[in-house]
């Protein structure tokens, strides 16, 4: 243990991931910065390219499966969320998202209470998004003379 790394009286240091997990991952991290770099250059540059992505694909493999004969830490059972539990959660998160863009208006007269206006504007929009009795007028509202 390194200094200042010191365990509380009684806690055990867990090792989460194995020497090929984690060679595995930097491999990966390396090979993608590679892929994007040899890409934007191109011309002969394509051939290390491709070299690198089947490189990708045969770490990707052993990835897989080192997920199921792997060291403890490493096998995908291990994880702290199960795929389905990750899945069913990125699914509640966009509908989250997609409620969150939703246009909102302060609750008032005009609303059914749910912070949504009850129905159309009471004016119509040309195609330009421009209102039908203003179109091309500069409209000034009256000081109160």
């Amino acid at each position: 243990m390194s200094a200042g790394s010191e365990l509380a009286p009684g806690d055990q240091p867990v090792r989460v991931w194995d020497l090929p997990t984690r060679v595995f991952h930097w491999l990966l991290a390396g090979l993608v910065i590679f892929s994007v770099v040899s890409g934007h250059i191109g011309g002969n540059a394509i051939v290390w390219h491709m070299r690198s992505g089947f490189a990708i694909f045969t770490l990707l493999a052993f990835r897989l499966i080192w997920g199921f004969v792997g060291g403890h830490w490493s096998r995908f059972r291990a994880f702290v969320y199960a795929p389905s539990t990750s899945l069913r959660s990125g699914a509640i998160a966009r509908s989250v998202a997609t409620r969150a863009t939703l246009p909102r208006a302060s609750p008032s007269s005009d609303s059914d209470g749910n912070g949504l206006p009850r129905g159309p504007p009471s004016s119509t929009c040309d195609a330009n998004g421009r209102s039908g009795q203003t179109a091309g007028k500069i409209v000034r509202a009256s000081q109160g003379n």
